[in-house]
């Protein structure tokens, strides 16, 4: 448990309540700014919380392919079906085209392409790198597909051209990609690639305007331009999909506004760390008579800056427990409140296996259990 979520457990021994896990809406901490008529969604990494969204719940396919492709290509390499020193040739047909870097029959390192694509997304790069990874734009797509249904993202649409999605959809598309691939997204900071001796800018205007952002990439479907940016600022990571279409405001500069928001009105905080014990409970007819409960996986909130005192924690536990028991097995809940809010609730579970005691130890305890019956 960290320093700031000391004080925060009290304990109530209630029946076990269960809450399905779902995306959350943080609390609240003040109006966003006022960006026109752009639709956008504005997410928490750590916790996966929205902080605040306008129309983010309308379907696009802006921005989604560049990423899941980027994706699948990365996948690709860490299982070693793909290497970043492969040389991809360049057609004839695509030589003289913008990128002015093509050249026919010109041989390009793969990671150069990457890099490339990366920094300033093209539909020409992009046709290249599907050829290369699986021979073609149907494959590839294909094997775009088959990444985002593995990645958790099976409820996409698709139509001829590619995924189609929400922008709250695109924000954790991109977190995904961030924790899955740390080593490439390094990439994604970089403002200038060299690619066959010629230097290639990144579409990302923020990287140079503000210093907290580091990445993800700019798309465009038809007359709408999508940013998809992530940055992060004392410990706290925020990542925006915003979608124009001839708005008053252009994109970088909302999109700076609303990451100015986020970092100046909430703050994010891990209150448990996975495998930690929280505390100790009987075991009936066990090798060891007690054991310790812990969460699987980390907890991460993001609050209203200043306000996590007013978070608290609710221990939610079976009457009994009999061995055997498994690592992992769940037997309780903790639930998160802010102030009367639900805003989490998490499987507590055991952190070691129980094994079936002696034979005297059954016997024992089963004598215990039935004079507690009477």
């Amino acid at each position: 448990m960290t320093r700031g979520a000391r004080g925060l457990l009290w304990l109530g021994l209630v029946a076990s309540l269960a809450m399905p896990a779902q995306a959350r809406q943080a609390p609240g901490a003040g109006p966003p700014p006022s960006i026109g008529n752009a639709a956008w969604n504005l997410r928490d990494y750590a916790s996966g919380w929205t902080l605040a969204e306008r129309e983010a719940g309308e379907k696009t396919r802006c921005g989604f392919f560049e990423l899941a492709s980027l994706g699948a290509i990365f996948r690709e390499l860490e299982a070693r079906r793909l290497n970043l020193d492969d040389l991809v040739r360049i057609p004839e047909t695509l030589a003289g085209r913008e990128p002015y870097f093509f050249r026919a029959r010109a041989r390009v390192p793969l990671q150069e392409l990457l890099r490339a694509q990366v920094a300033a997304p093209s539909p020409e790069i992009a046709d290249l790198l599907a050829e290369h990874v699986a021979g073609g734009r149907e494959a590839f797509t294909t094997l775009v597909r088959r990444y985002l249904v593995e990645r958790g993202f099976q409820g996409l649409g698709w139509d001829a051209v590619g995924p189609r999605g929400t922008l709250k959809d695109l924000t954790a598309l991109a977190n995904d990609l961030v924790r899955t691939f740390p080593d490439y997204y390094g990439w994604f900071s970089s403002r200038q690639v060299t690619v066959n001796g010629i230097t290639r800018y990144s579409s990302n205007r923020l990287l140079w305007q503000n210093p907290f952002v580091d990445g993800l990439l700019t798309a465009n479907s038809g007359a709408t331009r999508c940013l998809i940016l992530s940055a992060k600022r004392d410990g706290m990571r925020a990542t925006v999909a915003l979608a124009v279409t001839d708005d008053e405001f252009g994109p970088d500069d909302a999109a700076d506004r609303l990451l100015g928001y986020a970092f100046s009105s909430f703050s994010s905080h891990r209150v448990y760390r996975a495998g930690d014990p929280l505390l100790e409970v009987g075991v009936w007819m066990g090798e060891q008579p007690r054991v310790a409960l812990g969460l699987a996986r980390d907890v991460d909130v993001v609050l209203p800056r200043g306000t996590v005192d007013r978070l608290q924690a609710n221990l939610n536990l079976s009457e009994s427990h009999q061995a055997p028991l498994t690592a992992g097995q769940k037997l309780g809940s903790l639930t998160l409140l802010y102030g009367e809010e639900v805003v989490g609730d998490y499987p507590l579970v055991a952190l070691q296996a129980v094994p079936v005691g002696s034979w005297y130890r059954q016997m024992l305890d089963r004598f215990r259990l039935w004079i507690r019956k009477d």
